[in-house]
């Protein structure tokens, strides 16, 4: 009978140092946390203490937003600092994309009409029901049509003005996209 009274005993403690286990695991992950959470606030804090525009000592830059969904990216003619950098780095697979699209569509229309578009608004009616975005950028100058480009040879069927790093981002007649410096896009625009 004692050995029955004592095995009721062991168990109770077994299941008090599991508890407690458990308990002290959750202390700790809960202390873990909040010293990471200070950390962030306090990191916040000191980036936004640093700032002489969020104090209001400095010289009030304007902002400059972030292009929405569907939104054009104006390349920028003379980045002034890495958010610009950066920003024109993340926009230029995008422009890269739509540049492709215009060497596409301007084969299709020589293609289907058997000379080059006369004017840069021809073609921009001629993509509009497929690619409006584009057809806009045209119209906006964002790029610059070649209607002299033949289809054969080495030129350029369409670019962007304004540089992207000292280099102007086009589309060449064989499909191919590709940073030029003025002089090679000056040297290939004469073909």
């Amino acid at each position: 009978m004692i050995e029955y009274d004592q095995e009721p005993r062991r168990k109770k403690k077994r299941k008090q140092q599991k508890t407690n286990k458990w308990l002290v695991i959750g202390i700790i992950a809960g202390a873990l946390l909040l010293v990471g959470v200070l950390v962030v606030v306090i990191v916040l804090n000191v980036r936004h203490a640093d700032d002489p525009q969020a104090q209001g000592n400095g010289p009030q830059q304007p902002m400059q937003p972030q292009p929405l969904p569907g939104e054009r990216f104006k390349p920028i003619a003379a980045p002034k600092g890495l958010v610009e950098n950066v920003r024109a780095a993340a926009m230029r697979p995008e422009r890269q994309n739509e540049l492709k699209q215009i060497g596409l569509f301007y084969h299709s229309y020589v293609g289907e009409f058997n000379h080059p578009p006369r004017t840069e608004d021809d073609f921009a009616k001629y993509i509009e029901r497929d690619a409006r975005q584009i057809a806009e950028a045209i119209k906006d100058k964002y790029y610059v049509l070649n209607l002299k480009a033949k289809i054969t040879g080495a030129g350029v069927i369409a670019y962007e003005p304004l540089l992207d790093g000292g280099r102007h981002l086009s589309v060449r007649t064989d499909g191919s996209v590709d940073l030029l410096s003025p002089e090679e896009l000056q040297n290939l625009l004469k073909q």
